[in-house]
């Protein structure tokens, strides 16, 4: 029984060629207020894929801060983008839709004055997800920003538009904050970094 077995998993490895043991991924679970490591797969090539370090929201659950690392080059590695979502129910029309793509904001990184990017809000359900896109810094950079911190808060401001036009975020977003533990950030951001090193080593052999 067991020749059988051996004999029809060199089978399979022979008949499947496409797969190889470097595309096995780092997938953990999802914990409570806690930075955990997956890779998303956005097509068929690993230079599609991104590694991202990720932990829930505190005030909208389901809208994670995110550190994505695309699997680029061994260089690349060390560097992330950082992005979250914003779930709302105040977008009732294509116009408003559109009228957030690619908007620069201000926001409060805690109670450090930047700029964010709106970039684009897609329908979810009956409501929308608006995308955010916070900056790019070397992960080393990031775990020196936060350091002694245990948690980041992000409020969106209102703003006014080289039209004149005000944005005020209470007219699109009925929650315009969320805020995020940093429990294991500096872990995850490692593991991440060493899981984008390790895929594109396998893959480059």
């Amino acid at each position: 029984m067991k020749n059988i077995f051996i004999l029809w998993f060199s089978f399979c490895l022979l008949c499947l060629p496409h797969l190889s043991f470097s595309q096995i991924y780092l997938d953990e679970e999802e914990i409570e207020d806690t930075w955990t490591v997956s890779v998303e797969k956005d097509g068929d090539s690993i230079s599609d894929w991104v590694v991202v370090a990720s932990v829930n929201g505190k005030v909208t659950h389901g809208d994670r801060l995110r550190v994505r690392i695309p699997i680029k080059t061994t260089e690349r590695c060390s560097i992330g983008n950082t992005m979250t979502t914003f779930y709302t129910t105040n977008i009732d029309n294509e116009t408003e839709d559109q009228f957030l793509e690619s908007v620069m904001i201000p926001a409060t990184l805690n109670d450090e004055a930047i700029y964010v990017n709106l970039l684009f809000a897609i329908r979810f359900f009956d409501d929308h997800l608006v995308y955010i896109d916070i900056s790019y810094n070397p992960l080393e950079y990031l775990k020196d920003h936060f350091k002694g911190q245990k948690d980041v808060n992000l409020i969106l401001k209102d703003r006014i538009n080289q039209k004149g036009i005000t944005l005020i975020n209470s007219d699109y977003f009925d929650v315009s904050q969320n805020n995020f533990s940093l429990n294991g950030f500096n872990a995850a951001l490692d593991r991440a970094r060493n899981e984008c090193e390790r895929l594109i080593k396998e893959n480059s052999i």
